[in-house]
């Protein structure tokens, strides 16, 4: 087989391996409470660790950034709003 062609069927073993695992921890999570609780807080964990990361490498303008974000979005609670206002705020950073 080409190069191409081993890539290919390494992708799709890999595919059908990562759904295959999904169901098996979706059946170990059914039997066992704690890790479902545990596992239910990792989106909003993940969230955060990449959004402190994106502050600590983007220097001032990012965290002046951030903070407006933050700002708009702790009294309004829309993410809509807060995405815009703290877009805004570092591209007129950036430009100025």
């Amino acid at each position: 087989m080409t190069e191409i062609q081993n890539l290919i069927v390494a992708l799709a073993i890999s595919t059908f391996a990562i759904r295959l695992a999904g169901y098996a921890l979706g059946d170990v999570m059914n039997r066992v409470p704690v890790l479902w609780r545990a596992l239910s807080v990792f989106p909003g964990c993940l969230v955060v660790s990449l959004i402190c990361v994106a502050i600590a490498e983007g220097g001032r303008d990012a965290m002046i950034a951030a903070i407006a974000a933050a700002t708009v979005a702790i009294p309004s609670r829309n993410l809509v709003l807060t995405m815009v206002v703290g877009m805004g705020v570092m591209a007129w950073l950036q430009t100025h």
